[in-house]
């Protein structure tokens, strides 16, 4: 969304209803109510409510779901985003014991892996994407987020109070580390090589199109689509040597799911971040709703077209 889209004062309008009705729910409610409360919330203030027809139609158009199939996906969808607006107002109080009792690893040992041996882990945008950060901060690692700058974003005048809270209550929990804006582009790779060096973890978020078409740009499929992604952290994890992971986090029946694979850097970045969609394509089909992305899936281009 730009800052000249007459859409925006609404969308963001809602957005801050939302998160103020979250906040008092949040509070308000035990926490085995949540689920519940997040369809609830989400039903009435999610500014999404308004991208309806978009996102239903990605469900159909590139999971062949039909209508009726695509209805229930949405409201999970819907769901999760209610569930993210409580949950940030909950950074504060999640612990150990919160991780054991509401996330379930997919694979534990590569987790172990990833405390011991550091890293870059590649996620997606689940709505959950900065819990994603707490979790590997719980379970034993130093974390460093990678991120677009906050305040470049458009929504930012609207929401700046509520982004600043979200930052700094998942950077609570990433274990001594920290987020780290692309608009300060040098401080950034000098201080992810080193991180990477050192055995530290990089959380880095790339399933977003950011276009070009030259030579050497990482153009990689994704569900008949085409999509060229950012590649700096991959290559310079590549370049340091560090393994590589893709992990998504997403709500399942009222717990979370935290979803690891380890990806083989045995090839060039684009390679791995066609692995890293592959991962992506396989968590969406068995559970639509993970994905923020549908929002944006029509904006990318068909496989097929012309380059």
């Amino acid at each position: 969304m730009s800052g000249d889209d007459p859409a925006l004062p609404q969308f963001a309008g809602d957005y801050r209803r939302l998160l103020g009705a979250a906040e008092w729910a949040e509070r308000l409610l035990p926490e085995a109510l949540h689920p519940i409360a997040a369809r609830w919330l989400a039903e009435r203030w999610s500014p999404y409510l308004a991208r309806r027809q978009t996102i239903v139609s990605a469900f159909t158009g590139a999971l062949g779901l039909d209508e009726s199939g695509a209805r229930v996906v949405w409201q999970q969808w819907l769901q999760s985003h209610g569930l993210f607006a409580l949950t940030v107002f909950r950074y504060g109080r999640l612990s150990r014991r919160w991780l054991d009792e509401q996330v379930s690893v997919s694979d534990p040992a590569l987790l172990s892996r990833v405390v011991r041996d550091g890293g870059l882990v590649m996620t997606y945008h689940t709505h959950h994407h900065n819990t994603l950060g707490c979790v590997l901060g719980l379970s034993g690692c130093h974390i460093t987020g990678l991120a677009e700058s906050p305040a470049k974003s458009p929504l930012y005048p609207f929401l700046g109070e509520y982004v600043e809270r979200i930052n700094r209550g998942s950077a609570s929990h990433f274990g001594g580390g920290d987020y780290l804006f692309t608009d300060q582009i040098r401080t950034l790779v000098q201080t992810t090589r080193r991180l990477l060096q050192e055995g530290k973890v990089i959380v880095s978020l790339s399933d977003f199109d950011q276009g070009g078409s030259s030579p050497g740009a990482a153009v990689c499929r994704f569900l008949g689509r085409r999509i060229c992604p950012p590649a700096g952290a991959v290559e310079m994890a590549l370049a340091a040597g560090a393994p590589i992971y893709s992990a998504a986090m997403f709500p399942v029946r009222g717990r979370f799911v935290f979803d690891i694979r380890e990806i083989s850097t045995r090839k060039d970045a684009r390679e791995v971040l066609q692995q890293y969609f592959f991962h992506l394509e396989s968590v969406v089909r068995t559970h639509p709703w993970a994905w923020q992305g549908w929002d944006w899936y029509h904006a990318l281009p068909l496989e097929n077209a012309d380059a």
